[in-house]
């Protein structure tokens, strides 16, 4: 009952809406079929616009397909990605410049860099602890990252660490306004460069990058730095330029061992960037 309902509501509109066309609207004289309602009506459109002949001289357009879909696309080539922490690594490989020694202190005795990570978080985590709780900080972390070292070894990388900290010539490294493992990727000279820098200080129109690094011992002498460790300072240098091109861009390595900063001088940076960066 309610669909007949609606069904003669809908009519009753649609007959009003005919009724308004006046004139426009054609009916027949009688019901399309025995037993209608009403006769069919509907709207009249006459054709009013001039009816030409199609223009057969016009220039069709070609249904030819395009030579491109009947050739292979030509494959796509990622960027060449350089990782700063890799740069050089090959002519590093066979150099006597990093002491391996550190893989003693792993407790696999073949991790080289597992000493390193340890020094590494540290640095990254005790900067934000009052001054007054660091040292019993210190020793839950090497407890929890390193449980099996021996405690005498896990002493001597905590005093390490805060000969770093507690140094008053450090203080702009870890004070205010400084931050710690900063990611920073970027295209340069068509190569995407990814890393994570230890420690970045902006301010005063001034960049500063510093990477900590733990080899026992370090080179005496600024040209003595390992090939790698300059390129990747390098390539984070590229990468900072174009973040802060208004910025002097500096960059130093804190060498834990000694608790000395190492200043790099622009033209071993210049050197390394042309050798291993650019060159990919």
């Amino acid at each position: 009952r309610a669909r007949a309902t609606l069904e003669k509501s809908w009519h009753a509109l649609a007959m009003d809406a005919f009724d308004a066309m006046g004139a426009r609207v054609e009916e027949d004289a009688a019901p399309f079929w025995p037993g209608a309602e009403a006769p069919r009506r509907w709207l009249a459109s006459p054709q009013t616009a001039d009816i030409t002949a199609e223009d057969e001289t016009r220039e069709r357009p070609s249904l030819a397909p395009p030579s491109w879909m009947l050739e292979i696309a030509p494959k796509e080539l990622a960027p060449v990605r350089l990782s700063p922490s890799r740069l050089a690594e090959e002519e590093e490989a066979g150099s006597d410049q990093i002491p391996q020694s550190g893989a003693v202190y792993s407790p696999t005795a073949r991790d080289h860099y597992f000493r390193g990570r340890v020094l590494h978080r540290l640095l990254e985590l005790l900067p934000d602890i009052d001054g007054s709780a660091r040292g019993a900080a210190a020793d839950r972390l090497l407890l929890r990252l390193a449980p099996d070292i021996s405690e005498a070894e896990r002493n001597i990388w905590r005093d390490e660490v805060f000969s770093v900290l507690d140094n008053e010539g450090f203080a702009p490294v870890f004070g205010a306004g400084s931050r710690a493992e900063i990611n920073v990727a970027g295209e340069i000279g068509g190569k995407i460069v990814s890393g994570q820098i230890d420690r970045l200080l902006v301010g005063g129109g001034k960049v500063v990058i510093v990477d900590y690094k733990t080899n026992r011992p370090p080179p005496e002498d600024v040209a003595d730095t390992p090939p790698a460790y300059l390129a990747q300072m390098a390539a984070y240098r590229a990468l900072l330029q174009k973040i802060y091109p208004d910025h002097q861009v500096e960059c130093a390595l804190l060498w834990t061992f000694e608790a000395r900063l190492m200043s790099l001088p622009k033209t071993l940076l210049d050197e390394a960037y042309s050798r291993w960066v650019a060159a990919g």
